[in-house]
């Protein structure tokens, strides 16, 4: 097996090795696969999910892929600023009263509704350099994903006091390695591994960067197939009393501009 140009050559965490079968990675020859260098067959940080390819790959499929904002790409201007730096660090997002709550749907990462942003914490697998050079094999379009994902840390985490953010109890952003925290300046060195990603090189949704909920819910009435993006309001009849409302507000206004234009026309 010849791997690519690696992207991540250090990580944080050494939990992870790739073999083949038992057999060194140098000597393989085949797809490669993942093991724990502890002799747990358990995805690190993740008990339920195995490291075999039938349950692996497609926990992973679910957990970083976001074909639904990859698809509607053209249009999500409308809904985020069209470059993917546009993401306020932890403790800009504080400033800006947004409380960050915690997410584990990919297509939910860095929406914001109001006071209200979700971002999806780092697992610990991703910080094994393994895991990387694993899926870039197993499937491309995991790594695009998984990759665009990561470059958003570069913009979270700018300062030290958004790390410590970070790794406080209530948000654990970033993993316990061993029962400890990594240090600011080795997050860093880690992370900056994917900042020089080029956008042609990640999932097409991370060529934006924070998108706005209400904005999202709008366009999915039209180019998704759904009535909502994301259903936040406790009963739908708050959905569907913000989509009218304004609805009813614009056809006010076009009566009101058609009978003056008509009283207008009379008058003539």
């Amino acid at each position: 097996m010849v791997i690519e140009t690696r992207l991540v050559t250090h990580g944080l965490s050494s939990a992870l090795a790739l073999d083949h079968h038992g057999v060194p990675l140098a000597t393989a020859a085949g797809p490669a696969r993942l093991r724990r260098l502890d002799g747990s067959p358990k995805l690190p940080g993740q008990p339920w999910v195995e490291l075999t390819d039938d349950t692996l790959l497609p926990y992973l499929r679910k957990a970083f892929l976001v074909e639904t904002l990859d698809k509607v790409t053209p249009y999500l201007w409308l809904a985020g600023t069209p470059t993917e730096t546009h993401i306020s660090s932890l403790h800009h997002q504080s400033v800006r009263g947004r409380q960050v709550v915690i997410t584990e749907e990919p297509g939910l990462h860095l929406v914001w509704y109001h006071d209200k942003i979700s971002i999806k914490p780092l697992p610990q697998y991703l910080l094994c350099t393994a895991f990387w050079d694993y899926i870039k094999e197993a499937d491309d379009s995991i790594w695009r994903a998984a990759a665009g994902f990561m470059r958003t840390y570069c913009y979270l985490i700018q300062f030290e006091s958004d790390f410590r953010k970070a790794i406080q109890p209530e948000l654990e952003l970033i993993p316990m390695i061993d029962g400890a925290a990594p240090t600011f300046e080795s997050f860093v060195r880690f992370i900056s591994q994917f900042k020089g990603l080029d956008n042609s090189a990640v999932a097409k949704r991370y060529s934006y960067g924070m998108l706005r909920l209400t904005r999202l819910n709008y366009l999915a009435f039209f180019t998704m197939g759904r009535l909502t993006y994301f259903h936040i309001q406790p009963q739908w009849i708050d959905y569907i009393d913000g989509i009218i409302a304004p609805a009813v507000t614009i056809f006010a206004v076009l009566s009101t501009i058609l009978n003056s234009m008509q009283v207008g026309l009379v008058a003539v």
